[in-house]
This record gives structure tokens, C-alpha cells and sequence, in this order.
């Protein structure tokens, strides 16, 4: 399954939370590092539990630290005013990426990225593999100064028929890509929306993978353009 999961065999229903009111040398408590649901797979409390719990608890002070993510702020701060004895510290813990060995940006250039200019796309293809699997559909957005100014999207007809997983995953058919243009035809078009903007995809090294590949089984050159992964991004 690439993650976690519980095999639950028992349920057994508590009191609740233990409250520790232990503090015999008058020190005041602070709680650091509470997630909250707002923390994807990270985080099972609401923010309401938390304040009910830390002011039976004596607790003076609570920092949420949600994983990237401030979603839960305006919660904190309309449930925080009903308890203002409660310090509220605003926080996050953000991932960081490896630099080093995660490749976030193909054929980087010195460009002032304030500009907004960029073309946002996306592929679906007959597999996981640029070398033995073919485009089927190319979507794209072009953006210039923060506005919408084009869009393109094109079926592409592969040499082979589309397997029974990837119509089940992407929705397309065969019958969809009877009078589709091949890539042979395609790629021009292609390579005409993109001009010399920036590009951006999420998970980038897949979509990027995948036009080169087809660029160098037609004798072209492969991409210029600068492309970001959003995935990484963010």
C-alpha cells in the first residue's frame, strides 16, 4: 500500500485524556508541538480539544505546529479568544527538500520568476515508461502576468491500443482517439504553445521525460525550456 495502516481488532472506549495537574514546583507549562487535523495523515485533535485539555491542565501556552500547513489559524484565533489566559502561538512545520539528489527544475536559467509567466501542463500516457509508452492526451495553460491568456489540449492517436488499467485510470478509450492527430503531427503544435516560457508540472520528471522521449524517436531536439516540478515545489 506505500504507507501506513491499522489493523484494528479491538475498540475499547476510555474516560478520556489523563489530566496531569502536577505542579509542585509552580512551573508553568507550555505544549510546543501540537498538530492538528489540519496536518494531512499527521493529526487527529481539534483545535477546541486542545484548549479544553490544556486549561483543565493548567497548561498556559499552546504552539501549533501543523505540517505544512496554517490552515488551522483562524481557529486558533476564534476558539483562542474564549480561553485568554492560553498563550497561542502560531507556527508550521514545513518540509524541506533534498537539493541535492531531488531534481526540482530542468534546464534552470537566470530568470526573474515575479514575472509569471509560465505554461502549466500535463500528460496521459499508455503507461509509466518514455522509452516503451506513448502520449495520449496533452493539456495546457498559458499564463502571462498572472493572467490566463491560452490554453491547448490535444488527443494523440498511440501506435498501440490503450491498456484496460490506464482507461480505468485516465477515462480515455480507444474510441476516443479514432481521428486524433499522431504525435509526429502533434508535437509541432505542442512545441509552438510552449515558445520559451517557463513550464511547470507536477511531477515534472515524468511529463518532461515523456516529451523529450518523443522529441528523440522523431530526430528532434530535446526541450530548452526551463521546467519546474510543482510536486517538489510544494
Amino acid at each position: 500500500m506505500k504507507d501506513y495502516k491499522i489493523n484494528i481488532k479491538k475498540i475499547e472506549q476510555t474516560d478520556g485524556p489523563f489530566i496531569s495537574k502536577n505542579l509542585s514546583d509552580n512551573r508553568v507549562r507550555t505544549e510546543f508541538h501540537i498538530h492538528t487535523k489540519m496536518s494531512t495523515m499527521d493529526g487527529v485533535g481539534s483545535i477546541e480539544e486542545y484548549f479544553k485539555l490544556a486549561n483543565k491542565s493548567n497548561i498556559k501556552g499552546l504552539a501549533f505546529l501543523d505540517h505544512d500547513s496554517v490552515q488551522a489559524f483562524p481557529e486558533i484565533y476564534r476558539i483562542g479568544k474564549k480561553y485568554p489566559d492560553i498563550k497561542k502561538i502560531y507556527g508550521s512545520e514545513f518540509s524541506i527538500f533534498d537539493d541535492i539528489n531531488e531534481k526540482i527544475v530542468f534546464n534552470s536559467r537566470d530568470e526573474d520568476l515575479r514575472k509569471n509567466n509560465f505554461i502549466y501542463f500535463d500528460l496521459e500516457t499508455t503507461g509509466i515508461s518514455p522509452f516503451v509508452n506513448e502520449i495520449i492526451e496533452f493539456g495546457a495553460v498559458k499564463i502571462k502576468n498572472g493572467i490566463k491568456i491560452d490554453r491547448l489540449q490535444l488527443f494523440i492517436k498511440p501506435s498501440i491500443k490503450i491498456p484496460k488499467i490506464i482507461t480505468k485510470i485516465t477515462k480515455i478509450k480507444d474510441d476516443d482517439l479514432k481521428y486524433a492527430p499522431s504525435i509526429k503531427e502533434a508535437i509541432p503544435k505542442i512545441l509552438d504553445f510552449f515558445e520559451d516560457y517557463i513550464l511547470v508540472a507536477h511531477n515534472a520528471k515524468f511529463d518532461y521525460s515523456f516529451i523529450n522521449a518523443a522529441l528523440v524517436k522523431l530526430g528532434e531536439k530535446r526541450l530548452k525550456n526551463p521546467v519546474i516540478d510543482s510536486l517538489k515545489v510544494s
